[in-house]
């Protein structure tokens, strides 16, 4: 294919999926040989990478490209990408079970310091004794038992106490358990040898001291065990009931404060969101610990930056940086989630004085004064760092905290539109939202930066499993004479990193479910994932969006995987870079496949319209409701004049001319109104108003 040298621009969209991540820097330093970067857009972990690539760009001449390769190299070595997640202290036990639960692959299992065990550890001789007592136990939980055994140990303060009580409790009543052997035997005794019996009371006592060394030690074990158990069961009540909801709901805050890092023990390693500040400085060629980046920055260098984040609190997906408008923050507990110097950045830029009024020209729920103190409006949506995006969005449920922004309820905005000479809001007149991954709602959001008929290609980055047995759904199920598709070859189903063709159809993922918990799992990814799935598939999309197909020990939530693994997620990530390269890549074919899919829907949305608009209620309408201020009857919604009325009446006939014309051409063809959508690209899509995700 020869190459098209007028492509020099393009967007790009970036699928979430936690460490899945990595292989997007390599796939970007691929990518921006041939392109510039005008819109990047991503969700959790392509959020991530969607700062990151926006950072680069806009320091491409400085080499902002050049640190992003260095970033690339950095996560592919050690363990420096599992020392990103530090758990709080609160709730390390949580991250213990996590990657203890993690299959490593060929290296072993990882422990909770990060470094590889070359062999497991032997069981305990209570797990023995449990593999005896329930042989049906699963084969899995009990080699997760001896590795959290041996984490916890001499850390997990519950654990330790608890065995210290337990022991205490089992000499105790090891000690009685003999006393009364000791007695029984006494007992026996003075009934063989009563005229002798005190004689041999020393049979007994030997007796006693015998009995007390058997069961106390016995019993000692035993009680440690139990005592562990117990312990951890109650610390874990408090844990999951307290500690994580306290912790915002989730293992690791990102941030690493002043206290925690003078701790004994915490690793001197940057936490996520910390080291991911401190590279974007780095890669936008900004002073560190300074002044962030900015979305307001990028735009300057015409540079758009989308993400999505997800309001648990409202049930709704927002995109940034836009949809922060009228979201308030408290300062001091942002620091426990942000460096301060991003804190400090967010109270000096935000609004104090309602006369300060609003890029987007809208207004505050109150004015900004009136909030209680130490809570602040958001900046304007240019004014907010970079990298406050990205951690909204990539707030990974029960892995990362989630963020709190406050809204003003609707009784205290009303209570000041009744009175606006009132005193400073109370605490209570806010309502907490806690902000989520906007992996919740759309993860791979490809549609951010589309156009009905696109000067320049959207690309987008999906991560798909490595291929099971595919099947033939209703969706696929097309002749072939309509569709022209076209079957992918057995080499090309087997391909890790893969570029459908515009006519092509990819057969279905099946997975097999033979347990409960992959029957849940399925039920939330297909809620998750289903729109995304569907929106991929369809012509001018698939042929655009590049399949990365990761097996089981790849990304997803593999935070200790070794650095083989990763090595195989970048270097699937170059390739994927390269297919998308103008050498592989026609934007001509998907700017073909676009116009005709549009004016397929056009002709079909066209009959509709025409239906409409041709009806005699269409002209009443409009006067009814222009009409309806003169008091005669009820005021419609958005209230228009007679004059623009009279105009809209002007346009309509445009329409109607234009429609005509379009039926008329229709009429002199053989295929007469099926005229594009004769032989159109399939699956047929849909023209209709959404919201934006």
């Amino acid at each position: 294919m020869e190459k098209n040298t007028s492509i020099r621009t393009c967007d790009l969209v970036m699928k979430g999926g936690i460490t899945s991540g990595i292989v997007y820097p390599p796939a970007v330093l691929a990518l921006k040989e041939h392109y510039t970067f005008r819109n990047i857009g991503g969700t959790s972990a392509g959020a991530i990478a969607a700062v990151g690539t926006a950072a680069a760009e806009y320091n491409r001449d400085g080499g902002g490209f050049e640190r992003l390769d260095a970033v690339k190299e950095w996560l592919s070595k050690d363990t420096n990408l599992l020392h990103l997640f530090q758990a709080s202290p609160e709730t390390q036990p949580l991250l213990d079970i996590l990657l203890a639960g993690l299959d490593s692959g060929a290296n072993g299992p990882v422990t909770t310091d990060g470094s590889q065990a070359v062999e497991e550890k032997p069981f305990s001789l209570f797990l023995r004794f449990i593999a005896l007592l329930l042989p049906g136990i699963r084969p899995n939980i009990l080699p997760v038992a001896n590795r959290l055994i041996h984490t916890w140990t001499g850390s997990y303060k519950a654990l330790k106490a608890g065995g210290q009580q337990g022991m205490k409790w089992g000499i105790v009543s090891g000690l009685i358990v003999a006393a009364i052997l000791a007695l029984s035997v006494l007992g026996i005794v003075f009934a063989i040898t009563p005229a002798e019996g005190t004689h041999n009371l020393w049979i007994p006592l030997v007796a006693f001291v015998l009995f007390a060394i058997a069961f106390s030690t016995a019993n000692a074990w035993l009680g440690m065990w139990i005592g562990r158990v117990v312990s951890v069961f109650l610390d874990f009540d408090d844990l999951i009931s307290r500690r994580l909801p306290a912790n915002g709901y989730g293992i690791c805050t990102g941030h690493t404060s002043t206290s925690e890092a003078e701790q004994p023990g915490v690793l001197q390693l940057p936490n996520l969101t910390d080291w991911l500040s401190d590279i974007i400085d780095k890669m936008a060629g900004l002073a560190p610990q300074a002044v962030p980046l900015t979305f307001g920055q990028l735009q300057g260098k015409q540079i758009g930056l989308k993400m999505l984040t997800s309001n648990l609190s409202h049930g709704l997906p927002y995109v940034l940086p836009h949809g922060l408008e009228n979201f308030i923050f408290n300062a001091s507990e942002m620091e426990r989630f942000f460096p301060r110097y991003i804190v400090n950045y967010l109270c000096k830029h935000a609004p104090r004085k309602a006369t300060q009024k609003r890029a987007s020209g809208t207004s505050y729920v109150v004015p900004p004064e009136l909030l209680p103190e130490g809570y602040y409006f958001l900046p304007d949506a240019e004014k907010i760092p970079v990298v406050v995006g990205a951690r909204l969005s990539l707030s990974y449920p029960l892995l990362l905290s989630a963020l709190p922004l406050y809204t003003v309820s609707m009784a205290a905005a009303q209570a000041y539109g009744q009175n606006p000479n009132q005193e400073r809001l109370g605490e209570q007149d806010l309502q907490k939202n806690w902000f989520s991954d906007g992996g919740i709602c759309s993860n791979f959001p490809i549609q951010f930066f589309d156009a009905w008929l696109p000067n320049r290609p959207t690309f987008g980055i999906n991560l798909t499993s490595v291929r099971n047995t595919a099947n033939i759904s209703a969706l696929e199920a097309i002749p072939k004479e309509k569709s022209h598709a076209i079957d992918m070859s057995a080499e090309e189903q087997n391909e890790k990193v893969y570029l459908p063709r515009a006519e092509e159809y990819q057969g279905v993922e099946w997975q097999h479910m033979d347990e409960l918990q992959t029957f849940l799992w399925a039920i939330f990814g297909t809620a998750q994932n289903y729109r995304d799935t569907t929106q991929t598939n369809l012509p001018s999309y698939r042929e655009r969006v590049v399949q990365i197909r990761l097996d089981a020990t790849e990304g997803g939530l593999n935070l200790a995987m070794p650095e083989s693994a990763i090595k195989s997620i970048i270097a699937k990530g170059e390739e994927a870079g390269k297919i998308l390269s103008p050498t592989s890549f026609s934007f001509d074919h998907h700017w073909w496949v676009r116009f005709l899919v549009l004016t397929a829907q056009l002709e079909e949305n066209v009959e509709e319209l025409q239906h409409v608009l041709k009806q005699k209620e269409f002209k009443e309408r409009l006067e009814k409701q222009w009409r309806s201020n003169d008091g005669s009857g009820e005021i419609y919604p958005y209230y228009r004049s007679k004059e623009w009325c009279e105009q809209a009446e002007q346009r309509i006939a445009d329409i109607q001319r234009w429609v005509k014309d379009w039926q008329e051409a229709g009429k002199k063809s053989k295929d007469g109104a099926d005229f594009f959508r004769h032989d159109a690209p399939m699956p047929n899509p849909v023209l209709r108003v959404t919201p934006e995700v």
